[in-house]
C-alpha cells in the first residue's frame, strides 16, 4: 500500500497485479485531511490486516517525528535563550542610563531582576560556571561584535 501526500490530504493507494492487463493497478482505498491523528473509521473497513498494521506504523512513524521536532525547537530555544542572556543584559543596562526609561521602572521590577539574578548566579554554579576571575572578567560583560 501506498501513502500518497497531497496539499491537504494522504491518499491510500492500494496497487494489485492484472493478469488481463500485466500490469499494477491502483485503487484509491480512501483519503483523510493530513492533520488527522487517527484513522477514520471507513478508511479503517476499507484496509486489510498487513494494510492496517502498515497505516498504525505509519501514524506512529509520524506522531515520533512530529514529537523529535517539537522537543528539538524547544532544545534549539533554550539554546538561543542562553546564547543571548548576556546581550539581554548588556542592553538592560544600557537602558537603565535613559531617565526617561527608568521612570517606567518601578521598584517591583527591580526585585524581581534581583530575585532573577541571584537565581540565575546560583544555577550558572550549578551548571559549573564559577564566576572567573577579576582579570578575566571585562569592564563590560558582553560586547557586541
Amino acid at each position: 500500500m501506498q501513502i500518497r501526500e497531497l496539499k491537504t490530504v494522504y491518499q491510500l493507494i492500494r496497487t494489485t497485479y492484472d493478469e488481463t492487463k500485466k500490469r499494477g493497478v491502483e485503487k484509491m482505498l480512501g483519503s483523510f485531511p493530513r492533520d488527522a491523528l487517527v484513522m477514520p473509521e471507513q478508511v479503517k473497513s476499507a484496509l486489510n490486516e498487513k494494510e492496517f498494521k502498515q497505516l498504525e506504523d505509519w501514524f506512529q512513524a509520524r506522531e515520533d517525528k512530529r514529537k523529535k521536532e517539537v522537543e528539538d525547537m524547544k532544545w534549539s530555544r533554550k539554546l538561543y535563550q542562553l546564547r543571548c542572556a548576556a546581550l539581554v543584559l548588556s542592553e538592560f543596562r544600557d537602558a537603565l542610563k535613559d531617565q526617561e526609561v527608568v521612570k517606567e521602572f518601578t521598584a517591583k521590577h527591580a526585585n524581581e531582576l534581583w530575585a532573577e539574578l541571584d537565581a540565575t548566579r546560583s544555577d550558572l554554579r550549578k551548571a559549573g560556571y564559577a564566576k572567573p576571575k577579576a582579570e578575566l572578567r571585562s569592564n563590560r560583560a558582553y560586547t557586541k561584535p
